[in-house]
């Protein structure tokens, strides 16, 4: 390697030396702060989001199907929480009857 840089000095162009090159040291500088930033905003997101998460009460309420029409028998409940009925479901019904 040290073979091929011999022609390129001796014709008088400089090697690349990251020490001296101020501008470039400076926006990379520049970009860490950025990415740190960045990564900082991201985490505290997250961890509000599971904080949030931790706070919310979940509860799910699994009944047999004559249960849940004694308990709910005007079917309010149950028309908003499950799928609903299409015509077609009720046609098939009425032709297994």
């Amino acid at each position: 390697m040290a073979a091929d840089r011999g022609p390129l000095v001796a014709c008088g162009v400089g090697l690349y030396d990251g020490d001296l090159d101020q501008q470039g040291s400076a926006w990379a500088r520049e970009r860490e702060e950025e990415r740190r930033a960045a990564a900082l905003r991201n985490h505290a997101a997250w961890a509000e989001q599971q904080r949030g998460k931790r706070d919310e009460l979940h509860a799910e309420l699994w009944v047999s199907a004559p249960a849940g029409r004694a308990a709910d028998p005007g079917g309010g409940i149950a028309g908003r929480a499950g799928p609903q009925r299409g015509p077609g479901t009720a046609r098939r019904a009425g032709e297994c009857g």
